[in-house]
């Protein structure tokens, strides 16, 4: 028998995302209209790396095809299940559950409860298997015993059912508190809970070991059956710490394929199962897995256990069990071998973590004996300081990095290589409790570039390094109005200085007598938000790094806009916006206004991974957003009639090189003049204005950028209609299309022509290509994988 080494990494987790829920029976005489908000379980769980998806997707995760409610007649607040007795039940059907949205978060629902003169609780079961008859008596039956007749068959989650064809999941959730139904008046019955009645199971490879390679993954041990309902003693709001399970365990392994890339994800459910112990010893083996890989051309098979300092966990409901392969040597021969294999002499490490906010994902591991984790290799916080991520109110300035280990000596935090930034709080933390370093940028960034700091986390011989960024400005600026009808942003103008080529562009010059804020353009459609700007206080000394713009802008009826703000030098008679000015622009920024920052809404997110912003630059509600030639950085609106302070002007390209003209001229639109003059930069495509890494022609704010063609993988709509705003053609400028399609730029291409994400009012992205010198959208990608983590 061949002895083995496998190192690996398995994570507990626990989660919920909230949906709304709001029922749609029609009333009858005696019942009352309600509303109700509930709580789904989060489909996302703690990720050591990207998997693909497999089997189910995550919206399938959260499908609800039915919603059955159980109405009892209160013991009591604190009374016992088995008090409470049975009164009624009510079956929403699928039919009667809409999606509010595209993404298919929010549902509505309609209807109706019974008035009692009685308080009533509530029991809500969705997806009750059609397998289960109930024995229901009015008056009579408890609450515990429906629970008790709430078993399922877990054979109908093996790996035959796929994303096409698959059984949803059973959730249960109650209302602990009583509720008195009682009025012909609708009623909001607040908040509910659902939880999963079945534990995950994902498994994945790290990137780069390329000599291993996963064929089968046997589930060993399991619970052949489970109930919907947990232990009524253990339910705290998805707080789950005991099982509800049968002692019943599957025969045979349950066999699921590798997928042959990706990780295999959202394919293994299981009901709940025990780790059941008798007098200290083992009376029925708990679950585990058996892994079947080929290693060095032959075949290998490698027990896992979900186990931690030789206990034994058992596989919880609405948990999921992420096991990381990490490096392998060689296995057991067959399968039996494996599963008769001693359950000590392995290489792993357990993180067991309950808590549905944790979000440790970047793990270091020691083998045989302890590991480190945090949530994030990476912090960007903006040029003046708060991190980015950071939420429109009410929170503090500084990035709260997780750390967790399970070393003895606990862990430690040392900052190094910066005087721009500190570490506020706890430096140190104890043997596997969650701890948190407080991370505070404490200076602006006044040089123009992105700078950074290094951050050490040790916990014995193990390291983790945490870099820190801070941005030096970007060209699109949002302004969040919140609760407020006025706001204000700052804009340095080193960031200007540098992207001209660091050449000390306003020594010299007075902020008093010879540079200016002006604004280049305004959106006035009706109900825009209008903008001031000027030189920051105090506006008397010369130019120094300390410099900025402040622009205010005042809420229309829409609270939202869009502008160009430049920095300009006074009375130099260059031209701009098509005509001949006093001033002469050095740089101009975008000016984005939205009600609030939704444009970095979560549900459009993947924690982990690169993700498309909410809407496309300059969007907002009744505008389709900005156009941008590639390569520029300054936008054009969708409708040159919708802007004051000087139009929008289309004008040919007359020179071989026209970067700096364009710089000089933001608002105009240069369309190129065959066969001399074929691109808005003159007579040569310029390919790297745009890039991989942020740019200072870069159009997207800061901790964004310019999608390449991969990040089609991540693409989210919304609603469709809201990107068919059209596109200026490269040979006029001439808006066109508008309403009947779309177009988003990538960075991907070659020549004279760039690939665009093509988009049309049946709701489907195709791939395209388009000149430099046309105007399309731009829908950036979030550059970083740090602005937060979340279950």
């Amino acid at each position: 028998m061949k002895k083995w080494s496998l190192l690996w990494i398995i994570f507990l987790v626990s989660c919920s995302v909230e949906y709304s829920i709001i029922p749609d029976i029609p009333k009858s005489e005696g019942e009352q209209e309600v509303s109700i908000k509930i709580t789904f379980p989060g489909s996302e769980r703690v990720k050591t790396k990207s998997p693909s998806t497999y089997a189910i997707t995550a919206e399938d995760e959260n499908t609800v095809k039915t919603l059955d409610i159980f109405a009892f007649a209160s013991a009591g607040d604190n009374a016992e299940p088995s008090e409470d007795i049975f009164m009624y039940r009510v079956t929403v059907p699928e039919s009667k559950i809409a999606n509010a949205d595209g993404s298919g978060a929010t549902k509505n629902v309609i209807t109706s409860l019974r008035r009692l003169p009685q308080k009533q609780r509530f029991v809500f079961v969705a997806n009750l298997p059609s397998s289960i008859s109930l024995n229901l008596v009015e008056g009579v039956t408890t609450q515990q015993e429906i629970a008790d007749q709430l078993k399922f068959d877990g054979s109908l989650w093996h790996s035959a059912q796929m994303s096409n064809d698959y059984t949803p999941i059973p959730m249960w959730g109650q209302k602990k508190d009583s509720i008195l139904i009682n009025s012909a008046s609708s009623l909001d019955l607040g908040k509910v809970y659902l939880i999963r009645s079945m534990a995950r199971i994902d498994v994945g490879v790290v990137a780069g070991l390329t000599d291993f390679k996963i064929k089968n993954i046997y589930v060993c041990n399991s619970s052949d059956s489970g109930y919907i309902a947990p232990y009524q003693s253990q339910w705290g709001e998805q707080v789950i710490t005991k099982t509800n399970t049968t002692s019943n365990r599957v025969g045979a392994p349950v066999v699921y394929s590798f997928p042959a890339s990706g990780d295999l994800e959202r394919t293994i459910y299981v009901p709940e199962t025990d780790s059941l112990i008798v007098n200290g010893i083992d009376s029925v083996k708990p679950a585990y897995l058996v892994i079947q890989a080929e290693y060095k051309n032959a075949d290998n098979f490698y027990r896992v256990d979900f186990t931690k300092d030789r206990k034994y966990y058992p596989l919880l409901r609405n948990h999921g069990y992420v096991t990381r392969i990490m490096g392998a040597k060689e296995g057991y021969q067959s399968l039996e071998e494996a599963q008769n294999a001693p359950m000590s002499d392995f290489n792993f490490s357990l993180l067991l973590d309950d808590n549905e906010n944790s979000d440790i994902n970047e793990v270091v591991y020691l083998e045989n004996q302890y590991m480190l984790g945090i949530n994030v290799s990476e912090v960007l916080f903006d040029w003046d300081k708060p991190w980015i991520g950071k939420p429109l109110s009410g929170a503090t300035e500084y990035y709260p990095l997780s750390v967790y280990t399970t070393y003895s000596g606990g862990w430690t935090a040392t900052l190094s290589g910066a005087s721009w930034v500190a570490l506020d709080g706890a430096t140190t933390g104890a043997k596997e409790t969650p701890g948190e370093v407080k991370i505070k940028a404490i200076e602006e960034n006044r040089t123009g570039k992105e700078r950074e700091a290094k951050l050490l986390i040790r916990a014995g011989m193990l390291t983790k390094e945490v870099t820190i960024r801070q941005s030096g400005g970007a060209n699109s600026r949002m302004i969040c109005f919140g609760s407020g009808n006025v706001a204000t942003t700052r804009i340095p103008l080193a960031f200007a200085n540098e992207a001209r080529g660091g050449n000390d562009l306003f020594v010299g010059l007075s902020a008093t007598n010879d540079i200016e804020a002006k604004i280049i353009w305004q959106e006035t459609g009706g109900g825009q938000s209008t903008f001031t700007a000027k030189v920051g206080t105090p506006a008397t000394y010369t130019y120094t790094k300390e410099c900025h713009i402040e622009v205010t802008a005042t809420a229309g009826t829409k609270k939202s806009g869009n502008a160009v703000v430049a920095i300009v030098r006074k009375g130099s008679g260059v031209s701009i916006v098509g005509g001949i000015d006093e001033d002469e622009v050095l740089w101009s920024w975008h000016i984005w206004c939205t009600p609030d920052n939704d444009y970095m809404d979560e549900s459009y997110h993947n924690p982990n991974v690169s993700s498309f912003m909410k809407r496309t630059l300059g969007q907002y509600d009744g505008n389709k957003g900005m156009f941008y030639q590639w390569g520029r950085k300054d936008p054009f609106p969708y409708a040159s009639t919708d802007v004051t302070l000087g139009a929008i002007v289309n004008r040919p390209v007359e020179k071989a090189d026209n970067r700096l003209d364009a710089i000089m001229n933001p608002a105009s639109f240069y369309y190129k003049v065959p066969p001399t003059y074929l691109y808005w930069t003159g007579s040569s495509p310029v390919s790297d204005l745009w890039q991989t890494t942020k740019t200072y022609n870069d159009p997207c704010p800061v901790g964004w950028r310019v999608p390449d063609k991969s990040a089609k993988t991540f693409w989210t709509t919304g609603t469709v209609s809201d990107f068919l705003n059209g596109y200026l053609s490269e040979d006029s400028g001439v808006w066109d299309s508008n309403g009947n399609s779309g177009s988003l730029w990538t960075l991907t291409g070659t020549g004279d022509s760039r690939d665009v994400f093509m988009l049309s009012s049946s709701g489907g992205l195709t791939d395209g290509s388009s000149d430099f010198s046309a105007g399309h959208s731009v829908r950036c990608i979030k550059d970083i994988q740090l602005i937060k983590t979340s279950l």
